[in-house]
């Protein structure tokens, strides 16, 4: 008997490596569905899953763990098996089975029935909670997120806590008798402000100490002295040089530049408002809407007018190809054109055939 493994999502080891010179370290057993933004360096461990997410410097995922419709802090550590952002079912139905709620896994038997399905449902993914997880947070394994909460900075999730509601900063949680609970607290409450104040993730600490220059790090009343006193401003800060990758295949990602308050959303990033999104579903109607983008955001990037860095494990040049597009990236203005312009020309030709 063949057995079939499912790598959805998943890239070549060759293109792995090349995402390295980018600052992501992923392994060729993660999967990443739709869309995922990362600034600076950033570390996905084995058997990853993705979707919707933004993962900022510092940051390290590790195996089994599922993440969706998810912003993940700078110097976070997710250890193994957690599972953020739970998909719940429709409750006004009979039944919550997704053989009758859901397209794509019984559709082999009975593909006639007319089920919802989860992109048409709700194509921005607002069917799933939003979970912000802030800078310094430590999630021990297995912690699960049914709801949209936020993870304050510096907080401690203790393992198998079921999060169900909003973490202070530097909190350290567990499970109690009514969901989630404070069990304590890393610091002092001025030690806390101190390092509110500080804002310390906003440096690049690992590129001082690799360069030499001594931090003490196991003291915390000589961290925020040196912090304070050691001439902050001129340390190296890490910078917002976020990248957005949409995987073509498992050879090929394009990579696009992107700011830090880009929405990553269910299928493609969006600056615009939603007012703007709002007319344009009006006016096409959602179904319409769903397919159209869904077809543009296969064009080439030169096609929506931003010229990403495409990385691909195919072909001979991949390095002479990748510094000349890297060449022609388009400046911060055009980040987000991608949406952009696939909305404003659909709606603007839903005008024009009515």
């Amino acid at each position: 008997m063949q057995i079939l493994i499912n790598k959805g999502g998943v890239l070549s080891e060759a293109l792995c490596a090349q995402l390295k010179d980018y600052g992501l370290s992923i392994s060729p057993n993660t999967s990443i569905f739709r869309n995922f933004a990362y600034n600076g360096r950033v570390y996905l461990d084995h058997q990853v899953y993705l979707t919707c997410c933004k993962v900022d410097a510092y940051s390290s995922i590790h195996t089994d763990t599922q993440m969706s419709r998810c912003q993940v802090g700078r110097y976070t550590t997710i250890a193994t098996g957690c599972d953020i952002g739970l998909a719940g079912h429709g409750l006004s139905c009979f039944t919550t089975s997704t053989s009758l709620n859901q397209d794509g896994i019984f559709e082999f038997i009975t593909p006639n029935i007319k089920r919802p399905g989860v992109l048409t449902m709700q194509y921005d993914g607002e069917f799933l909670p939003l979970i912000t997880i802030g800078h310094d947070v430590t999630l021990e394994p297995l912690v699960l997120f049914p709801k949209a909460v936020t993870v304050g900075n510096g907080a401690i999730v203790r393992a198998g806590t079921v999060v169900t509601k909003d973490v202070p900063p530097y909190a350290i949680v567990a499970n109690g008798s009514r969901g989630s609970q404070v069990v304590g607290s890393r610091f002092s409450d001025e030690i806390i402000a101190d390092l509110l104040e500080l804002k310390w993730w906003e440096y690049d600490i690992p590129l001082m100490l690799d360069h030499g220059r001594e931090v003490p790090l196991h003291d915390i009343a000589s961290f925020i002295e040196f912090m304070r006193f050691a001439a902050a401003e001129n340390f190296p800060r890490i910078p917002e040089h976020w990248l957005y990758l949409r995987r073509d295949s498992e050879d090929k990602v394009v990579l696009f530049e992107v700011t830090a308050d880009c929405k990553i959303m269910h299928l493609y990033p969006r600056l615009i408002d939603d007012e703007h999104l709002a007319r344009a579903r009006q006016e096409l109607g959602k179904q319409k809407l769903y397919q159209e983008v869904r077809k543009r955001l296969h064009l080439t990037p030169a096609s929506t007018g931003t010229q990403g860095i495409t990385l691909s494990s195919t072909k001979a040049n991949t390095k002479d190809s990748t510094e000349a597009s890297t060449e022609n990236t388009a400046d911060a203005s055009a980040q987000a054109s991608i949406a952009d312009s696939a909305e404003a020309s659909i709606a603007e030709s839903a005008r024009a055939s009515s």
